[in-house]
């Protein structure tokens, strides 16, 4: 299996992000192997993020919503419209490591054939620049999250696409609907992207983090007890296989 045989579509959301943009699309340009496309969707910004793309090169695809409809939809958009069959995600305040596709494609190569593969991740505070992941981190760990992982396009087929209802914990909402249907993720013990916390961050309002939480929980609980199977889910991720 090789890069060719897995053709990587990566969708930037960006909602008033112009000032990470650049970075964002940078790093994704430095993978090798190379991704096929680049998709960013402007969800309703106002600060200029759609011309701005249009500004980085004809190799970016810039989709438009008029309005903010929220990264879930956002995402969903790039989806629908990616031609690859391997879908990977980066926020446009984060940034993935120049080895990110190499060391996720191997996962892939795995003899279990994982439908996702997921690298850790690097969080650092203050804006540092493309090229700045040996900064010291303030938190380093494994954890499902789009921007670290890619994701065999057949699992949106399988599983659906995000809940564009919800605003917060859409991400791990998409991803306990993959751990209940037994959806195998290889784990890769290496980072693959820097998260990078500044004040704008969606994340930082831990009120609206917490009761998206168990909200997902409970859709989780409620699905399983629905389908008769409200036991312990079974193991996901191998770091070996």
């Amino acid at each position: 299996m090789t890069s060719t045989d897995l053709p990587i579509s990566v969708i930037v959301p960006v909602c008033n992000g112009a000032g990470f943009l650049a970075e964002a699309i940078a790093s994704v340009r430095a993978q090798d192997p190379p991704v096929a496309e680049i998709i960013v969707v402007d969800d309703g910004s106002t600060d200029g993020s759609g011309d701005l793309a249009e500004t980085l090169g004809s190799d970016i695809r810039v989709i438009r919503q008029d309005r903010n409809v929220g990264p879930a939809a956002a995402r969903n958009c790039g989806i629908t419209a990616a031609i690859g069959a391997t879908i990977g995600f980066l926020d446009v305040d984060d940034l993935w490591t120049s080895d990110a596709t190499s060391l996720l494609l191997s996962g892939m190569r795995r003899v279990s054939q994982p439908a996702i593969a997921a690298g850790r991740i690097k969080v650092i505070s203050g804006p540092f620049p493309f090229g700045a992941a040996a900064a010291s981190p303030i938190m380093e760990g494994c954890a499902m999250h789009f921007g670290s992982c890619l994701i065999r396009r057949h699992v949106f087929d399988d599983i659906g696409l995000l809940d564009p209802a919800l605003r917060y914990g859409e991400d791990t909402d998409w991803f306990m609907r993959a751990r209940e249907r037994g959806v195998p993720i290889a784990v890769i013990d290496a980072v693959t992207m820097i998260h990078r916390r500044h004040e704008g961050n969606m994340t930082l309002h831990a009120d609206h983090t917490v009761e998206s939480s168990l909200e997902v929980i409970k859709r989780s609980l409620d699905r399983r007890r629905a389908s008769g199977k409200d036991g312990v889910l079974p193991r996901w991720t191998s770091f070996n296989r």
